[in-house]
């Protein structure tokens, strides 16, 4: 077991790293266009979540002492500046592990890691992945240059005292512990506040955990931040991705998720369905829920919509699927706006409202034909509702019940 923390030992004791990091040390604490250390504070902070973080996920010691060098030597590159730092660190690591003479296991992702972690998480590697959250992640006092001291947002990363990470059942814990002193409203309003949790949201979805923001044991409701600021039905969608999962917050204050075992008895059991705010706070949502989150916004800013539900009306119990989706108009044309259905998830463009729907009951056909038998009697039987105004709170069936009895038929649009 000795070996396998040799290579990290000696690299994070090699006074020739050191040294380096000390001298992008002075170089940032004189340079006017520094704001934020690329020091030997900052990779040991890096290198500490990186750790947390792949213990947390079950990874092996061998890959995670390898993300721990990959943390080390990710901003070598940065004395002489931040532009393309990333590049100059990938070049000094790659020689440096040859000169030194480091057999890693997996090298050519630490190489790789190095390389991307300025960019986005548009990779499969896990070490880069975790690297790249690690790194925009450590925003805690010691990150701040004399120079950020002086900036308007930045300067409230003073008194960030700390930031914990913790993995949790489908949960990606973190919390901020700051001081009294801190501004709340020009941290939370700072851009790069922002890109950081556009970045937690990013990659909690790429590696499959909701995340949960904390400030000094109080839970920060950030998604509501960002949805406030959504301008688009496109960055809508984006937000949904990135922040909402399909599945629900049951009566007996549970999360559910179709993996679980039972799901769809725990949905007629456990379900009801959930307004805009609650979609936000547990970030889950069946396609029941989900649509009222989108329902909240295209009413908000004013578009002509619709919603819509489909299902199978037959005179026995079954488990052919219903759905419910939005369509909404813009510039004479309707758009299918669709999330809760991964197979079709996208806004889709159409010249009419009959079109839209009609594409959507085909598109609903082929899917319940995958475990119902699907015939002409069969598909004689599909409804479609417009409905408005559900009752929030209730059960499926009593959901179910007030779209019969208070909803609009409108099958007839298809034909």
């Amino acid at each position: 077991m000795k070996k396998i923390y040799e290579n990290f030992e000696k690299i994070k004791n090699d006074q020739e790293i050191i040294n380096i990091y000390k001298q992008i040390e002075d170089f940032e604490n004189h340079d006017e266009k520094a704001w934020a250390h690329h020091d030997y504070t900052h990779v040991l902070n890096v290198i500490s979540i990186v750790e947390q973080v792949l213990t947390d996920l079950g990874c092996s010691t061998y890959l995670i002492e390898d993300a721990k060098i990959a943390a080390l030597l990710h901003d070598i590159g940065a004395l002489q500046g931040k532009e393309n730092h990333a590049l100059r660190s990938y070049e000094f690591a790659k020689e440096y592990i040859e000169r030194k003479n480091i057999n890693l296991h997996n090298k050519n992702q630490v190489l790789d890691a190095i390389r991307v972690h300025s960019d986005g998480f548009d990779t499969d590697n896990i070490i880069a992945l975790v690297l790249i959250f690690a790194d925009k992640l450590d925003l805690t006092q010691s990150r701040v240059t004399p120079q950020g001291k002086k900036i308007e947002g930045m300067r409230q990363y003073c008194f960030v005292e700390d930031i914990r990470v913790e993995i949790v059942n489908k949960y990606l814990n973190i919390e901020f512990k700051v001081n009294k002193n801190i501004d709340l409203e020009e941290f939370k309003n700072y851009y790069f506040t922002k890109k950081l949790i556009k970045a937690i949201s990013v990659f909690s979805k790429k590696i499959e955990l909701i995340p949960m923001l904390y400030i000094n044991n109080k839970r920060w409701a950030y998604e509501q931040e960002l949805y406030n600021e959504i301008k688009t039905p496109q960055e809508l969608l984006e937000f949904m991705e990135n922040n909402i999962n399909y599945g629900f917050h049951g009566i007996d204050d549970k999360d559910y998720t179709p993996d679980d075992n039972d799901f769809n008895t725990n949905c007629r059991e456990k379900w009801i369905l959930s307004d805009a705010n609650r979609v936000l706070k547990y970030k889950l949502g069946h396609c029941w829920d989900q649509v009222e989150l989108e329902r909240d916004w295209f009413s908000k800013k004013g578009y002509e919509f619709k919603t819509i539900f489909i299902w199978f009306l037959l005179n026995k119990e079954n488990n052919y699927p219903t759905h419910t989706y939005l369509v909404y108009k813009e510039n004479n044309k309707w758009y299918w706006f669709e999330h809760a259905d991964y197979n079709n998830k996208g806004i889709h463009e159409f010249n009419s409202l009959k079109d839209s729907i009609s594409f959507q009951m085909k598109k609903h056909i082929e899917y319940a034909s995958k475990n119902n038998e699907i015939n002409e009697e069969i598909i004689k039987n599909i409804h479609i509702y417009e409905y408005n105004n559900p009752k929030y709170g209730c059960n499926m069936n009593e959901f179910i019940e007030s779209i019969m009895n208070e909803s609009k038929d409108i099958t007839n649009i298809t034909k």
